[in-house]
């Protein structure tokens, strides 16, 4: 009995071992020994030094060694090799379900008009995309089926080491909202959605479903009704910025998501964000003297007063900035705006105004430069937005506007592998619905691509110095 026993072991152990080699086989030997050589990059003719057709890993970042440490991190350490065997599971999972069959999204996103004479006329045919559920069949759906084609283990060790926060203030269509929340989801993260308390129950429920699958992500108990121009805009943030903060003190940077379509894949994200240097990035449209005037009691007993400033309401902010939010300064400020607005709208007032009055408030990450937001010396990297005029207007070649921002379509699309952006609004589902269908097949191309799945290379790279030569990055407490 005792040699069987030990038969059995023995031979478990094989098994095991073999299986272990095979994986690990399967993720190096598509990759040419020694040094490991990128492709040719070809170099879009930029004024941002944007590179475009790169294979990932940015010249000259290759290894001699492909089981490298790519990280360094408290407890375990992710190879490089186990992250390309992820990803490759990864892609297993994904199958086609975000490859687009009816166009070639590559030849859309280089412009070609030939490919977008093609998808003018399926759209005509039909401006719905084939796999549209409702909102009623998202929310049956099983945790099981859900989390199948998601990205449920760590990828790298960079990003285990280095956790973010999202809030997704959310109204209606949740199948263009899911395609986001799939999109930015990974394990190491930290999610919370606001929900409109004028949505319809069936989105309510897709939205509790779908968060219910995934032990980092939350539904906050608080929801408003929220109105353009309002407070209730930046109430709706408010409320899962706090809930966030309570969930975990892991995370580093805070950014808010709405309509948003990812232009970075995550691991970009990750990298830019830790070369900020704690810095945040939030606009700078100057300031205003709409709102009443405040002085705020500081921690030391003085009173002084604040500027107003206009900004966007979408923000790349610290840790330490969301905690200063509601410090006892911070609740000031946000009962002031509470009871008498702000000018143009109390959610375009809060951020920026605490980010630009460093002289007073000393808001971690604060911008010392002084400087208004353009495109050149002072970017706003979170939201990628054409306004169509001003500082942030560009041609609108979809002809589509609502509330004065463009609706981006097909012939859009060349646009965005030139831009370094984090986000871009707003693509909608049912205008021009191969535009967005393009932006998802992108994006987890582009994902893939990160960890080396062959076959697979990246339409746009852009260098860390890109984003660590501005001021604000320099320039900041």
């Amino acid at each position: 009995m005792l040699q069987v026993q030990v038969k059995t072991i023995l031979l478990g152990l094989l098994l095991f071992n073999a299986g272990a080699l095979i994986g690990y086989l399967m993720t190096t030997s598509m990759r040419p020994s020694g040094t490991f050589a990128p492709p040719a990059t070809r170099k879009l003719n930029l004024d941002d030094g944007v590179v475009g057709g790169s294979n990932g890993r940015g010249s000259g970042s290759g290894s001699s060694n492909t089981d490298e440490w790519i990280g360094i991190g408290d407890g375990h350490q992710i190879l490089e090799s186990q992250s390309a065997g992820r990803a490759l599971r990864l892609q297993a999972r994904l199958g086609r379900t975000h490859r687009q069959a009816e166009v070639a999204c590559d030849r859309l996103l280089a412009g070609d008009p030939a490919e977008q004479k093609k998808a003018q006329q399926l759209m005509e045919h039909c401006d719905v995309p084939s796999d549209y559920r409702l909102d009623e069949r998202m929310a049956a759906d099983s945790c099981t089926e859900i989390r199948q084609t998601y990205v449920t283990e760590t990828m790298s060790q960079e990003e285990a080491d280095f956790p973010l926060a999202f809030s997704l203030v959310v109204f209606k269509d949740f199948y263009q909202v899911e395609k986001l929340f799939r999109a930015v989801y990974r394990p190491e993260h930290f999610y919370c959605f606001h929900v409109d308390n004028k949505s319809s129950n069936a989105f309510f429920q897709a939205v509790t479903k779908y968060a219910s699958c995934f032990p980092n992500v939350i539904v906050s108990e608080s929801r408003s009704n929220v109105n353009w121009g309002t407070f209730t805009v930046l109430e709706a943030d408010l409320h899962c910025m706090k809930r966030l903060l309570e969930m975990s003190k892991k995370w580093r940077y805070f950014i808010n998501l709405a309509r948003s379509t990812p232009l970075r894949t995550m691991r970009e994200l990750v990298r830019i964000l830790k070369s900020l240097n704690g810095a945040n990035n939030l606009e700078n449209a100057g300031t205003h003297r709409g709102t009443p005037q405040l002085s705020v009691q500081l921690p030391d007993g003085s009173k002084k007063e604040i500027q107003w400033y206009k900004g966007s309401v979408h923000i790349t902010a610290t840790r330490g900035f969301v905690e200063y939010v509601f410090s006892s300064v911070g609740r000031q400020i946000i009962e002031h705006l509470r009871k008498h607005g702000g000018w143009p709208c109390p959610d375009e007032t809060l951020f920026a105004s605490l980010n630009h009055n460093p002289d007073v408030l000393k808001v971690p990450g604060a911008d010392l430069t002084g400087l208004k937001t353009d495109n050149v010396k002072q970017p706003f990297l979170n939201r990628y937005k054409n306004w169509l005029f001003g500082v942030f207007g560009y041609p609108c070649l979809s002809g589509k506007a609502v509330r004065q921002i463009c609706i981006w379509g097909i012939k859009d699309l060349p646009a965005m592998n030139k831009r370094p952006e984090f986000f871009v609004n707003k693509f909608y589902y049912n205008f021009q619905r191969l535009a967005l269908q393009c932006m998802v097949e992108r994006f987890w191309n582009n994902t893939l691509a990160d960890y080396r799945v062959p076959g697979l290379a990246k339409t746009q790279e852009i260098p860390l110095h890109f984003y660590t030569k501005f001021q604000f990055v320099k320039k900041h407490i």
